[in-house]
């Protein structure tokens, strides 16, 4: 997201990022039924000051210190920005759980924003989610159209896609790497 941690340089908004994103997993880790509901009641403003709060010493950000801070910010700014990440980590961190649970519902990718009852709270965030949404939808159809439905695997009757390999295309395996099976383009 443009505009988003603006104050630090680029390897910094990674690497805060990426704390964030550690934090959140961290509650979340500890919730037993982890429910929609409850993602939409976790207050995001209130998880960034606790974040920045565990971060700070006598009023002053540690996060400075951690991160190169290109220009002067408000105080504000980083805790709307910190909990705008959040807001949009939260549900991501609720999907990758889903995905580790035994429900089999939740094997391919609708995209958050249809997981039924999960909300953004930032209309930035569920902008990027139509798009990352429709990215993931559009690798598949590229996918889908690289499958060619007259060739089976010889080994385990999957279908063929062409792949790019180092030699250039060739027919493998849409198991892989679970097979191995490949052939030369004719």
């Amino acid at each position: 997201m443009d505009g988003q941690f603006e104050y630090y340089n680029i390897e910094s908004r990674s690497r805060i990022k990426n704390v964030i994103a550690q934090y959140i997993s961290s509650i979340l880790k500890n919730e037993e039924l982890l429910k929609p509901e409850k993602i939409n009641l976790m207050d995001r403003m209130k998880l960034a000051e606790e974040f920045i709060k565990k971060r700070t010493y006598n009023g002053i950000y540690t996060i400075d210190e951690d991160y190169i801070v290109e220009r002067e910010y408000e105080p504000y700014e980083l805790e709307n920005d910190v909990a705008e990440y959040i807001d949009l980590k939260l549900p991501q961190h609720y999907w990758y759980k889903c995905l580790k649970s035994s429900d089999e519902s939740h094997l391919d990718y609708p995209g958050i924003i249809r997981i039924v009852g999960v909300e953004y709270f930032y209309s930035i965030n569920y902008e990027r989610e139509k798009i990352l949404l429709q990215e993931y939808q559009s690798c598949r159809e590229k996918r889908k159209s690289n499958v060619l439905l007259t060739d089976t695997c010889e080994i385990c009757k999957a279908p063929l896609i062409i792949r790019d390999g180092r030699y250039g295309k060739f027919l493998g395996c849409s198991n892989f790497p679970s097979c191995n099976y490949r052939n030369s383009l004719k």
